[in-house]
């Protein structure tokens, strides 16, 4: 993995990151962390969310064994998950596997950030990775995403960042 695209939030180039911070601002206010708050940060990378987060406690999972606090996300006991910037990396049935048991965790909520996969946000894409590595593909877009969401979760509020990012807040559903 390219460790450049960790440190997007440092970038030197201002866009990148006041873009980057502008929607880890976004995904972080809504999440609403709280003492006592077990957040499981799914893709958690090289863990940025600890540098901004003070409250809860965060266990960061990431495909890479090297990044993640866990082996296995499945066997976390979170109340918030936070999936920045992952969701779209994750095949079809990949995707359908991580939201089943994003559900069987029975979270307050769930925040997601994802690419629009517009032209605008292709652009945004190639200027953060101008360098290959594992995390160009996206298997998912947010449309895709969302609407497997649904099946288990309620949108309750979403935010567009500068037509680049969606960054939305998901509630389980009741019966």
């Amino acid at each position: 993995m390219n460790n450049e695209v960790g440190r997007i939030y440092e970038s030197k180039n201002w866009f990148i990151r006041h873009y980057s911070n502008k929607y880890l601002k976004k995904s972080v206010e809504l999440l609403d962390a709280k003492e006592g708050d077990v957040i499981l940060d799914f893709g958690c990378g090289e863990q940025h969310l600890k540098n901004v987060i003070r409250k809860g406690k965060i266990i960061g999972y990431d495909i890479d064994p090297n990044l993640s606090d866990v082996d296995d996300y499945k066997k976390v006991k979170a109340n918030k998950i936070f999936a920045c910037q992952s969701l779209e990396h994750l095949k079809h049935d990949e995707l359908i596997e991580a939201i089943e048991h994003f559900k069987s965790m029975n979270p307050e909520k769930v925040i997601i950030a994802t690419s629009t996969d517009n032209i605008i946000s292709e652009i945004g894409i190639k200027l953060i990775r101008s360098v290959s590595d594992s995390h160009d593909t996206h298997y998912s877009d947010y449309k895709t995403i969302h609407k497997l969401m649904g099946r288990y979760f309620n949108l309750i509020r979403k935010r567009n960042i500068y037509t680049l990012n969606i960054v939305s807040e998901w509630h389980l559903k009741t019966t």
